[in-house]
């Protein structure tokens, strides 16, 4: 038997004074720690700045001329990217390491590839074994009686 519900309170506000509270509370408590991350980001941000610019100048270096090319394409927008780049440069500067990091693994990684494609040109040695099966151990086709309808 399906039983139909009512979520119209009796005129007790109290339910949704308790809901929106509990909202304000974690709205506020998210609020907090988002500024404490934020806080503890600025102080440590120059030293991710260099430290992205040792591991790999080339992630500032071609935001900066994103933010050049915004600007010469979009006036309004590229100032607006400039602008919020400056406000949120603790942020920014986290985005540069971790750009910078994954760059220099994905060419670490790039430099190991071409390493094993250069050895794929020569010839391994092998010897050949008789198989046991008479029949593939799979089928590479199916006829239509074998799908299940």
């Amino acid at each position: 038997m399906i039983r139909k519900t009512n979520f119209r309170t009796s005129g007790n506000p109290i339910n949704l004074i308790i809901g929106l509270v509990i909202l304000f509370a974690f709205l506020f408590g998210l609020f907090k720690l988002a500024s404490f991350v934020y806080k503890i980001l600025a102080t440590v941000s120059p030293v991710l700045l260099i430290a992205a610019a040792i591991v790999n100048h080339r992630v500032i270096v071609a935001y900066g001329k994103k933010l050049g090319a915004l600007i010469k394409q979009n006036n309004v927008l590229g100032i607006a990217a400039v602008v919020l780049s400056i406000v949120g440069f603790p942020i920014l500067a986290a985005y540069f390491l971790y750009a910078a990091i994954a760059s220099k693994n994905q060419q670490q990684q790039k430099g190991r590839r071409q390493n094993y494609d250069s050895d794929a040109g020569e010839w391994i040695n092998y010897e050949e074994i008789e198989s046991k099966h008479k029949k593939p151990l799979y089928r590479s086709s199916y006829d239509e009686n074998d799908l299940v309808q």
